[in-house]
């Protein structure tokens, strides 16, 4: 496992030793890169709706009406 140095101003410090204080986290260590990996899973959720966005832009207007599509939602819906 790879080992880095880290500066964080006093609060920062005094936040991430009460999470390990609370029993919320192992170690220092454990914390930070729980917050590394929710970080990482927010960048690959953003990525995949960029994508989606760009293909919404792509697809032209629909002719539908915004009234056409609550109804074809809302049916689906009540279906499920």
């Amino acid at each position: 496992m790879a080992q880095m140095t880290v500066s964080v101003s006093e609060d920062m410090l005094s936040w991430l030793e009460q999470r390990v204080a609370d029993g919320n986290y192992a170690s220092g260590s454990d914390y930070l890169a729980e917050l590394i990996r929710a970080d990482k899973a927010q960048a690959d959720h953003l990525d995949w709706l960029r994508v989606e966005i760009a293909k919404g832009f792509a697809s032209g207007v629909s002719k539908r009406s915004l009234q056409d599509i609550l109804a074809d939602h809302r049916n689906s819906r009540a279906a499920a």
